[in-house]
């Protein structure tokens, strides 16, 4: 093989692998792509389980220019248009980079030339900012205005920009149920109110971790848990309480907002904690009105008012595949189906591109349909 086969994070030292691979069973893959890239960097991920587990699905190399590559493909994700394969190409931060062409060539093997395939292409970055700043996505992307412009104008549905507030902590001890107000949004439009919110604590057994969330969300993971332990009662279903991590989402209009709160209450009460995201479906700017969080404790009525300084922004929109991407640090995710039919190996091949003034050729990436393998296959993650 031309890429090292290794688990993507070097967080996987021996004791961490010795625990996932005893969450696994020997098992049999069905079918899978596996990529593959003839350079010394190439390093392939497996499926599952943070890389110890499953069909060899992932892989990442490095680029002229300090460009970061990586491919994945779902297990058994074949559909009608063909098997679904992403490219996700890392920019690094100050400088210009441009494939010179709106394609990428998909061919048989080495000596066809190929033929050309459209791709999806959505382009993100993120970045820290003052809390109380605009969010304007024709200021902020990271391509030219023009370029920008042209792409939010095609399908302004597409394109979304999400803020997060950092950790707040609640001073009392645990609370059990409280009630959560968000922060209004304000556009040039107006202003667009969030409902508040109520959240009941949620023990999960055998742990000190409380999830707090609304009745509703509540109800929505024990009918998963529920529907687990029915169909599939070797899986262990009650980690759905325990890493179902939101506890609320509330909308209006193009804005969502959702968050999520905890409590530890195993050795001594701790303060609670939550994090937020306010996700926005709209090319319109727009701002939190006042990045202030108010939380209550409904037994005792305690309340806090906490203001928070900074927020970090998340950008992403659709653009076509030879867009510059220029000055901050960004990713251009690529999304495209290989044929449907009954060949067992196809050569990718990005076009050249841009970057400092350099223009740099990549070797085609081959992907490989894999049918019969058999492996280690996670019950538990």
């Amino acid at each position: 093989m031309n890429a090292r086969e290794r688990p993507f994070s070097s967080i996987a030292a021996a004791s961490a692998l010795a625990l996932a691979l005893g969450a696994c069973v020997p098992a049999p893959y069905g079918t899978y792509v596996r990529p593959s890239y003839p350079d010394p960097s190439a390093v392939v991920g497996r499926a599952w389980c943070g890389g110890p587990a499953g069909p060899p699905t992932r892989l990442a190399f490095a680029a002229p220019g300090n460009v970061k590559i990586e491919v994945s493909s779902t297990p058994g994700g074949a559909q009608a248009a063909g098997w679904p394969v992403g490219i996700t190409v890392s920019v690094p931060l100050g400088v210009r980079f441009r494939f010179v062409e709106p394609h990428v060539l998909v061919a048989a093997d080495g000596g066809d030339p190929g033929r050309p395939v459209v791709p999806e292409a959505r382009v993100r970055m993120s970045a820290s900012m003052p809390a109380d700043g605009w969010i304007d996505l024709a200021r902020l992307g990271p391509t030219p205005a023009e370029v920008t412009r042209q792409a939010l104008a095609r399908d302004p549905a597409q394109a979304i920009a999400e803020v997060s507030l950092g950790l707040g902590v609640f001073p009392g001890r645990a609370p059990q149920r409280v009630e959560v107000r968000l922060p209004a949004i304000q556009t040039a439009a107006g202003r667009t109110e969030l409902a508040a919110q109520e959240l009941h604590a949620v023990a999960v057994r055998g742990t000190g971790y409380q999830a707090l969330r609304t009745l509703e969300r509540a109800r929505q993971v024990a009918e998963r848990q529920a529907a687990c332990e029915r169909d599939t009662p070797g899986k262990a279903c009650a980690n759905i309480t325990l890493y179902d991590t939101q506890s609320f989402d509330v909308a209006a209009g193009p804005f969502t907002a959702s968050g999520r709160f905890w409590n530890f209450v195993a050795a001594r009460p701790e303060p609670l904690r939550y994090e937020l995201r306010v996700a926005a479906r709209t090319t319109e700017r727009w701002r939190l009105a006042a990045p202030v969080v108010e939380v209550t404790d409904r037994t005792t009525g305690e309340r806090r008012t906490e203001r928070f300084a900074e927020m970090r922004v998340s950008l992403a929109y659709p653009v076509p595949l030879s867009a510059p991407i220029e000055g901050t640090a960004a990713a251009l995710d690529i999304r495209l189906h290989l044929p449907d039919g009954a060949r067992s190996r196809y050569l990718v091949r990005l076009p050249a591109y841009e970057i400092g003034g350099a223009r740099h050729a990549l070797a085609p990436i081959e992907l490989e349909v894999r049918r019969f393998d058999g492996g280690l296959e996670p019950f538990n993650c």
